[in-house]
């Protein structure tokens, strides 16, 4: 595989559509911790569901490897009926977004609880905020802030928006790639855009 140019996430944006072709892509996952970046992640759009839940296709590129780890996980709300929230690998909770962050802070704690199941959980905290959870033996919580002003960002387009995020943080656990690089990271749209992410550049910290 192609390593990505330089140090920054800035330049690992610019080699994702040299590496590999772009279109179809939605949005990539970046390392942003100052070092070199060792690989990302990309969200493919689908426009497929099933019952409640979405089958979401992802992919990582760790740079040690010689190719892509394909990725294609259920993704469901937590207020989907049973049994999909059961059922999904990434359970996105968005009925909360007047709630503040640190309540969202404790819904993932007990979404986790109470879906062992899934991977990465989400609890969206407003417009512009979102509280994820990964992983399960040693989970770590991120938050996730959204670049758009607050009043831009409609109700609809800003849940898509955690849904696809969600998404894109399974891919890079599916890969083996340690959740620790993703605090601090990027997510940032690709060009041609495609309606499988419909937001604007996220910034992912530590809690």
């Amino acid at each position: 595989m192609t390593r990505l140019p330089g140090s920054s996430a800035a330049a690992a944006v610019a080699a994702v559509p040299r590496v590999h072709a772009a279109r179809g892509l939605a949005a990539a996952l970046l390392p942003d911790g100052g070092g070199p970046v060792r690989a990302w992640a990309v969200l493919r759009p689908t426009g497929v569901t099933v019952g409640h839940a979405v089958p979401a296709s992802t992919a990582a590129w760790p740079a040690d490897r010689p190719g892509p780890v394909l990725d294609r996980h259920l993704r469901a709300r937590a207020s989907s009926p049973h049994p999909w929230p059961q059922l999904a690998d990434v359970l996105v909770d968005i009925t909360g977004s007047q709630r503040g962050r640190r309540p969202a802070a404790r819904a993932v704690d007990d979404l986790a609880r109470r879906h062992p199941g899934a991977l990465v959980v989400a609890a969206v905290d407003g417009p512009r905020h979102c509280t994820l959870r990964l992983g399960t033996a040693a989970p770590l919580t991120l938050d996730a802030i959204s670049a758009a002003p607050a009043a831009s960002a409609a109700p609809a387009r800003a849940r898509r928006r955690w849904e696809a995020l969600a998404s894109l943080i399974h891919a890079w656990l599916a890969a083996g790639l340690p959740p620790h690089a993703l605090a601090p990271a990027v997510v940032q749209p690709l060009r041609p855009a495609a309606s499988g992410w419909p937001g604007e550049r996220i910034l992912l910290r530590r809690t």
